[in-house]
């Protein structure tokens, strides 16, 4: 018999604040937080626009050293620790088994970058090895689970634009199935060159406005931040009076197997 799956946490990162009152106040009304890039010099790229989340610098780390871990650790580690907190799992979760499913693009990129820079600059001899540890793209798995203490088993997914909503249906499933009772998934991405430089070579950032809707349109904006959900199977939600916001009724995935980057143009 499959089990019923219930959201009872969410945390947020994006351009437009951190946390989840901010972003949906923004939301509502209407807010663009698209600038010009100021991570970097994106003046020689088709386009210069982003959405950086200059809200957030970094998170308090107790089992983690600050200077070994990249942004995209800090966007994660703060996003679970909004969502647990807002299901009340913050501290029940300590040394427990719980499922952690995610998405990201590229992981700790902005790591990989600054390697790359000292290689360049300093010589290989002198680049610190330990910015590749936090590179990795499942490594900032690795940092949650020790940064909070948990127990369990963890997925990456790097599968592009699908990568976070990938992740929320794996945990879902792992659910349903009757292998966990409490899942934490969703998706995280930092704002990097490397990234942006790609998305340029394809043609695929916009040099103006977004306007994803508009029959002029010609391309899209890249942005920054993490999105965390906080999944229970139904029973052990109610049981612990959590609040459920809502229940995930099933999930999908397939491929066109069109192109490597292009779905298939019929739709």
């Amino acid at each position: 018999m499959r089990k019923r799956v219930v959201v009872t946490g969410m945390g947020i990162i994006t351009a437009h604040g951190v946390g989840r009152e901010i972003n949906w106040e923004k939301t509502r009304q209407g807010q663009s937080s698209i600038g010009e890039i100021a991570s970097f010099d994106a003046t020689r790229y088709r386009g210069r626009y982003g959405a950086e989340a200059w809200n957030f610098h970094e998170t308090e780390l107790q089992n983690l050293r600050k200077t070994r871990t990249d942004r995209a650790t800090h966007l994660l580690v703060h996003t679970v620790r909004e969502a647990l907190e807002q299901s009340g799992l913050l501290e029940g979760l300590r040394g427990k088994n719980v499922f952690l499913s995610l998405g990201t693009t590229l992981g700790g990129m902005l790591s990989g970058e600054a390697f790359h820079r000292e290689v360049i600059e300093k010589g290989p001899e002198h680049a610190r090895l330990t910015l590749v540890l936090d590179y990795l793209a499942h490594y900032q798995a690795i940092n949650l689970f020790r940064e909070l203490e948990l127990r369990g088993e963890y997925a990456v997914f790097s599968d592009a634009c699908a990568s976070g909503t990938n992740a929320i249906g794996h945990a879902f499933h792992r659910i349903a199935s009757g292998e966990y009772d409490v899942a934490i998934c969703g998706g995280y991405d930092t704002m990097s060159e490397f990234t942006f430089a790609g998305f340029n070579s394809l043609l695929a950032v916009t040099p103006a406005l977004c306007r994803p809707f508009d029959r002029e349109r010609d391309g899209l904006v890249l942005g920054e931040g993490a999105g965390i959900l906080v999944l229970e199977e139904s029973e052990h939600a109610l049981k612990r009076g959590a609040p459920v916001f809502c229940e995930i009724k099933g999930y999908g995935a397939a491929s066109d197997a069109n192109h490597m980057t292009s779905p298939d143009p019929s739709g």
